[in-house]
């Protein structure tokens, strides 16, 4: 019964051999779009393209959620307002951030 879930820079785990410790995981997805309500949206934001990559193909393989553009595809810009401390750091850098949304069917 929640409406939407944020996992903003999920992972201080960007080497390949830690992927298994990366907090994004089909587990994961499965058991936060089972708690979204119909319509209800999961977003995440990370500033590593290999950690969003994972995160995508996450999200794409769970059936219960959509990619609110297309699939596989990314957000062009954050639909809300609110900055974490990490993304305004990422943004004040220049540095790319990889966003992710998705809404339960």
């Amino acid at each position: 019964s929640v409406a939407r879930f944020f996992v903003n820079f999920p992972d201080p785990w960007w080497k390949q051999r830690q992927r298994k410790r990366r907090v994004v995981s089909e587990e994961l997805v499965e058991q936060l779009s089972i708690l979204l309500v119909p319509g209800g949206e999961m977003h995440v934001a990370t500033d590593i393209f290999d950690i969003a990559l994972d995160a995508m193909a996450a999200l794409e393989n769970n059936g219960r959620v959509a990619n609110l553009r297309e699939p596989w595809a990314f957000l062009r810009a954050s639909r809300f307002a609110a900055r974490s401390r990490r993304e305004r750091h990422c943004e004040s850098l220049g540095i790319k951030v990889w966003r992710l949304a998705y809404r339960r069917t």
